[in-house]
């Protein structure tokens, strides 16, 4: 039972690979027309949502539960999430209830189609090795939290190769500062699990996984200056890490 489990693991994953390829560059060309020709954005996330991140958690046998903790902002806030799989970013898509702008690092814009939907998108361009640049996206995007929008980024910067909560970046903490938002910390359990980093297919070797993301209380950043930046660093950390110890031990994840 063990061998003929995992060939069809196999077999699903090479099946839910293909869906992602085909289906992620379909809806990059529809994206770019609600986006570019009917100027909505929102709208192409919400496409995103029922055609590519919910079929490809249902197909590749991951369940994602959603929870919330109460205080959940209203105006522009920014989601900051720990970052362990690439089923981190669909998970999101098929659970939230508001559409935000991820951070992407800055090469995937180059991808033909998934680029420029990205772009249509307005999907944050993460420069990682030019720190003016990230600082200075940031900036430009605080006239955007002003009008109501919402951001999602991984303080850890890259995904992580381990269940541990990793050191966590300055920048999108500056964001945040500059532009007077509340920050949501989301956790997220169990997305490591269903794809490793450095693992091509999802979800091997067993028939269902269970991811847990929950929002917790927004923290504030209009009470803290870069003189304080420190503090909101380890205050966000802090919670995440709490909350993601409870997940994980819920899950039966060790580490």
């Amino acid at each position: 039972m063990g061998a003929a489990l995992f060939l069809f693991t196999v077999l699903r994953g090479l099946v839910v690979a293909l869906y992602l390829v085909v289906m992620t560059t379909v809806l990059s060309i529809m994206t770019i027309f609600l986006a570019v020709v009917f100027r909505a954005p929102d709208f192409a996330f919400w496409i995103d949502k029922i055609l590519w991140a919910k079929p490809l958690m249902f197909l590749a046998g991951i369940e994602v539960e959603y929870r919330e903790e109460e205080g959940f902002p209203e105006k522009g806030f920014l989601y900051l999430f720990n970052h362990t799989s690439y089923n981190d970013i669909i998970a999101m898509i098929a659970v939230l209830r508001k559409p935000p702008k991820f951070g992407a690092k800055a090469e995937l814009f180059k991808i033909p189609f998934f680029g420029l939907a990205m772009r249509s998108l307005k999907i944050l361009a993460i420069h990682r090795d030019k720190r003016e640049k990230v600082l200075q996206m940031y900036r430009d995007a605080k006239s955007r939290v002003e009008q109501g929008e919402h951001f999602a980024l991984a303080p850890e910067g890259t995904r992580q190769s381990t269940d541990a909560l990793g050191r966590f970046k300055k920048g999108p903490f500056i964001f945040a500062v500059h532009a007077e938002m509340p920050v949501v910390p989301l956790v997220i359990a169990g997305a490591r699990q269903t794809q490793p980093k450095g693992h091509y297919l999802m979800n091997l070797g067993v028939f269902k996984r269970k991811i847990i993301i929950k929002a917790l209380t927004p923290t504030d950043a209009s009470r803290f200056d870069d003189d304080t930046l420190a503090d909101l660093q380890a205050e966000v950390h802090q919670k995440m890490q709490t909350a993601y110890s409870e997940l994980k031990s819920e899950l039966g994840i060790d580490g």
